[in-house]
This record gives structure tokens, sequence and C-alpha cells, in this order.
């Protein structure tokens, strides 16, 4: 006896179901923005770790994404509150990308992350992983390039971001030694 194949949704059910999807990755992305406006680390943590569970790996992926840029694009009143923002985004992307190293996207936002928070070994070896898995990822030449040089500027982040900065250099750097594409690719 043959086991049950199950009949492909129709049209209108994979309808529902993207729209579902898509509304699924709209409200953790208002959310996230929600809460780095609030400086809401644990909030933003939380909305992460809710990622983890998704069953639709993209759509995860997708989101990560979205808080990516969410992180990278806050501009607080105060100026010491953009380190933990971006050192508690980069320690959930890092967290992902140590599952799944082979993304390039995650790994070049991950390194403009720890590059904007001075780090610039761990920011070049993610820079060095990306162009090995997409040497024609946009911007991401730039970015190594800009980790190499980058002489001056910004001064080195204090802190409690300062201390989590050793931490996520290293995986960082573990992370990107592991970044190789599949066999046959």
């Amino acid at each position: 006896m043959q086991p049950a194949v199950p009949a492909p949704p129709s049209p209108a059910d994979a309808a529902t179901a993207a729209a579902g999807w898509r509304s699924r990755v709209e409200d953790a992305t208002n959310r996230a923005a929600a809460a780095i406006a609030r400086g809401d680390l644990r909030g933003l943590d939380a909305i992460f770790g809710e990622l983890d569970g998704w069953d639709d790996l993209q759509r995860a992926y997708q989101a990560r994404c979205r808080l990516c840029e969410l992180a990278l694009a806050f501009t607080p009143a105060q100026a010491a509150a953009w380190p933990p923002v971006f050192a508690a985004t980069a320690d959930r992307v890092l967290d992902a990308l140590e599952r799944e190293p082979r993304e390039p996207v995650l790994l070049n936002y991950a390194g403009v992350l720890l590059y904007e928070l001075t780090a610039m070994s761990g920011a070049e070896s993610l820079f060095k992983a990306a162009i090995r898995l997409d040497p024609e990822l946009p911007h991401v030449t730039e970015n190594l390039e800009a980790a190499r040089t980058r002489g001056g500027g910004r001064p080195p982040v204090k802190g409690a971001a300062a201390v989590s900065l050793r931490t996520l250099t290293k995986r960082a750097k573990r992370i990107a030694d592991r970044a190789r594409p599949a066999a046959g690719m």
C-alpha cells in the first residue's frame, strides 16, 4: 500500500500562507523597531529568540536581516544608547550564524555591526567569509577594505558593550572559519 500523498496547496491556499508569513515578518519587525526605540534589549532579544523557532527558515532569515537593518539605522538621542543595541544585535546574529554560517548577507551585517563597535579583527574575518561565499555581494569588498584601513575614526566603545566585544570577536572568527560553501557549490 502506498502512503497517501497530500494534494499540493491550491493557489489560494498558497497565497494565504504567504500573506500570513509576510504579516509575521512585519509584526516581528515592528515590535523590534519599538524595542530598539525604547532601548529594550530584553525585548529585542526575545524577538530574535522567536525567530529561532519559526518553521519557515527563509522568513526567519528575512526577519533577521530586517532586524539588522533596524539596528544599523538606529540613531538615538543619546550617543551612548547605540553600542548596546549594536552589540545585542550582533550577538543574536552570531547565534544564527553559529547554526548556519553559510549566510553571506548575515555575515556582512554582523561584520558591519562589529565594525561600528570598533571590533575590526572580528569584522574583517566576517567580511572575508562573506566574500568567500558571495564575491558579488554588494558593499562587502568595500567593507573589508574599510576594516583593514580604519584609523582614527570613532573612539573604541566603552562600558558593557566593550566587555562583550572580546567574546563577540572570538565568536565571529570561529564562525568565519566555518563559513564555507556547501560541497559541490
